[in-house]
């Protein structure tokens, strides 16, 4: 169990439903953990947030690749990504 969560990061993880619940969303965005609720806020594809338990989310979820989140990323939560911070040092 811990594994599975030490291995999501903010904004860049992508979990995907693995079971047939229609309740659920089909892949959501790791936003954070709520420290002390075994919860974490998430967001579907739709743009709204959730928050599931951790157990929810370790019964119904699986973590996707790197590849394959890049591309959910992208379809899905282009606008929630931060934007890259410019260079401090200009060229030239």
């Amino acid at each position: 169990m811990a594994d599975f969560f030490s291995r999501l990061r903010v904004r860049r993880s992508v979990l995907k439903r693995t079971t047939k619940r229609k309740d659920l969303p089909p892949a959501v965005l790791y936003l954070e953990w709520l420290s002390g609720e075994n919860s974490r806020r998430v967001m579907g594809p739709d743009g709204q947030a959730h928050v599931f338990t951790d157990d929810l989310l370790q019964s119904h979820f699986k973590l996707v690749s790197n590849t394959e989140a890049q591309r959910l990323i992208e379809a899905h939560w282009q606008k929630e990504i931060a934007p890259t911070q410019e260079p401090v040092r200009k060229e030239g």
